[in-house]
């Protein structure tokens, strides 16, 4: 997992740093080339990048996305949508940059 290596005060940081966001099956996290302003991590559901209708991958539990809000001026590569089961109150955390 992304975090593995961090500390328990680097995480709280970076919790204290975002948000917890719920999206029903179906729904958009964000659509391909929009602005990138955030950094995504699933806490719970399934998540598909998607170019067009052509699915690129399955994303799950632990697994993170939007990683191009690192970079500055970045335009989203894919879509990010929500498949499968609704995310649930734990959703998807999301901290902007």
């Amino acid at each position: 997992m992304i975090l593995a290596a961090l500390t328990k005060d680097q995480i709280q940081e970076i919790a204290n740093s975002g948000e917890i966001k719920e999206y029903s099956k179906g729904t958009a996290v964000y659509s391909q080339d929009e602005e990138a302003s955030a950094f995504y991590i699933i806490m719970e559901g399934i998540v598909a990048l998607m170019t067009g209708s052509y699915e690129i991958k399955k994303l799950v539990k632990g697994d993170w996305f939007g990683e191009e809000a690192l970079y500055e001026d970045t335009k989203r590569r894919y879509t990010a949508k929500c498949i499968g089961t609704n995310v649930s109150n734990e959703g998807i955390f999301s901290f902007g940059l």
